[in-house]
């Protein structure tokens, strides 16, 4: 009777077979989808270190899934003078702020690097202290960081990622020859080796990056008020360092007793057990 059923409603049938078809292989798609996610966040957690968390005014940084509320994006800016006061904790190894110049999104306007004329695909300026690459992991291929006195007298100096270096020098060696940002010249002198591959294909946030002087990013883009800070804690002192941070950054905003943070403390793990969840 299954047969005759299926000889009489052909096109029926046909279209029943197809949504069968069609929904297993979303739900194949979107599996594949968070699976692939979970592992890159993975990867990036051991990359940043698993004792690492970023302040922000944000709730949480990186991945998002809605707009920031408007009590959110109305919250007061980090500053440098809380970037210190996080530094002085005890529970804490290291702490250096960041500015961002550019914007992670594809559409969005990005600042413009160049080497004679050849122009890097989507660049994103990060404004550090020249403690970053320790606290961040920064994995340097060849050359240096920047040092404290460069950092100090506003050096026009820039760690790129691999993928700049690519596109810019391809087989020359990029070490201490002079690119453009936004029309000011800066001397490479390090290169970062390449990171794992983005989540969506394409180049990975940190091989377009160009890590330079906080101060010098400071300098040439006054209007870039909203910071992040990242920290790095002690040795096991991970659980400490955050309830000191929270306790810390609550004081210096003045939030009531009864109200919640107007701020955000993110860490990579974190972001690991969302996903997690989601699978």
């Amino acid at each position: 009777m299954a047969f005759d059923t299926l000889r009489t409603h052909k096109v029926r049938s046909a279209l029943t077979m197809l949504g069968v078809i069609g929904g297993t292989m979303t739900v194949i798609a979107i599996s594949s989808f968070l699976t692939g996610l979970r592992e890159f966040v993975l990867e990036q957690t051991k990359r940043f270190g698993p004792d690492l968390v970023f302040v922000s005014k944000w709730d949480n940084i990186g991945i998002r899934f809605s707009r920031p509320s408007q009590s959110e994006r109305m919250r007061k800016n980090l500053t440098i003078d809380d970037a210190r006061a996080i530094a002085e904790l005890p529970s804490v190894s290291g702490v250096s702020p960041s500015m961002v110049v550019g914007s992670f999104a594809p559409s969005a306007s990005q600042p413009i690097v160049k080497f004679r004329g050849v122009e890097a695909n989507r660049p994103i300026i990060f404004g550090v202290w020249s403690n970053y690459d320790v606290v961040r992991n920064v994995y340097i291929k060849t050359g240096r960081f920047f040092s404290a006195p460069e950092h100090d007298h506003h050096a026009q100096v820039a760690v790129i990622g691999f993928a700049i270096a690519d596109t810019l020098f391809g087989a020359l060696d990029p070490l201490n020859k002079e690119i453009e940002v936004d029309g000011k010249i800066y001397r490479v002198i390090g290169v970062m080796d390449k990171a794992p591959g983005g989540l969506f294909g394409g180049d990975p946030v940190e091989d377009r990056q160009l890590l330079v002087p906080f101060d010098t990013a400071k300098r040439e883009h006054p209007e870039i008020e909203d910071i992040s800070i990242s920290v790095k804690a002690q040795p096991d002192q991970f659980g400490r360092m955050v309830d000191q941070i929270t306790e810390l950054m609550r004081r210096r905003r003045e939030v009531p007793n009864n109200k919640p943070n107007d701020f955000g403390i993110s860490t990579p793990f974190l972001v690991a057990q969302i996903i997690n969840f989601s699978v």
